[in-house]
């Protein structure tokens, strides 16, 4: 009807703007489209008309496992070497510590740090960081024995 009505005034020389508001529709697909270049798609959701989102990252894909170890970091200097495919890490400082532990990264196993050189965490604290190949994490704990957890986050 909007089509006649927009060809009626163009033909009698009327202005004709349509004030109506754009439809947005939902559809749902039980399997998601292939676009191509330039195709546009209706919004995808689910059977229960619940929207989907998914945000696409231009990177490599973050694999769901992670490599996971409780370390326990001595008055000595220890190192662990990133897992081969490790892209971040986080580490963390038990809240139970009774110490703080000092922190660095290097290419190598060789100590870097010191009773007073490093970062310094404390208990309950926590780091993450983007790593690359070949990175150690170094610790070392400035009174006793910490513990602390790490998480190397994978590619696939």
């Amino acid at each position: 009807m909007k089509f006649i009505i927009a060809l009626l005034c163009l033909f009698s020389g009327i202005a004709y703007a349509d004030t109506s508001p754009p439809q947005t529709r939902l559809i749902y697909n039980s399997t998601s489209p292939t676009l191509s270049n330039g195709q546009t798609q209706q919004l995808q959701g689910d059977s229960n008309a619940n929207l989907f989102v998914d945000v696409a990252v231009q990177k490599a894909a973050i694999n769901a496992n992670a490599s996971i170890s409780s370390q326990s970091v001595a008055t000595t200097e220890g190192s662990i070497a990133a897992p081969a495919n490790a892209v971040s890490v986080f580490f963390e400082s038990d809240s139970t510590n009774t110490g703080q532990v000092r922190w660095g990264f290097s290419n190598s196993s060789t100590a870097i740090l010191s009773s007073t050189t490093g970062p310094l965490m404390e208990p309950g604290r926590d780091v993450s960081l983007n790593v690359g190949t070949g990175t150690y994490l170094h610790l070392i704990s400035l009174t006793g024995t910490n513990a602390v957890q790490v998480v190397w986050t994978l590619s696939k």
